[in-house]
């Protein structure tokens, strides 16, 4: 019965994304950079897409980019960690971007 269940949710919540996996280090490094200096609003593409021209190759520096800022737009309270992020440092982010501030 066990042996079911456990195989039901691995076909449920299928494969790891390769391109997540392949830059895992770099997608920390950069939401990390985002959340610690506090980037809000418009300033957090151009910065993911800055960022990646230095740490990506070309062909995947846009989808990179893409990916960094729906991670940021989906980081709550109950993921912040999984980036190396201290309380502080997720507040802190939380807050400007709650209230716009730039």
């Amino acid at each position: 019965r066990s042996c079911a269940i456990y195989l039901a949710i691995r076909q449920s919540l299928g494969e790891p994304d390769p391109f997540r996996l392949r830059y895992r280090q770099e997608m920390i490094e950069a939401v990390g950079l985002v959340v610690r200096q506090r980037l809000v609003g418009e300033d957090l593409p151009i910065f993911l897409r800055h960022w990646a021209e230095e740490h990506v190759p070309a062909e995947d520096r846009l989808r990179f980019a893409a990916a960094a800022e729906a991670q940021l737009h989906a980081l709550h309270e109950g993921n912040f960690a999984r980036f190396r992020l201290r309380p502080s440092e997720f507040e802190a982010w939380f807050e400007n971007r709650r209230f716009g501030i730039p």
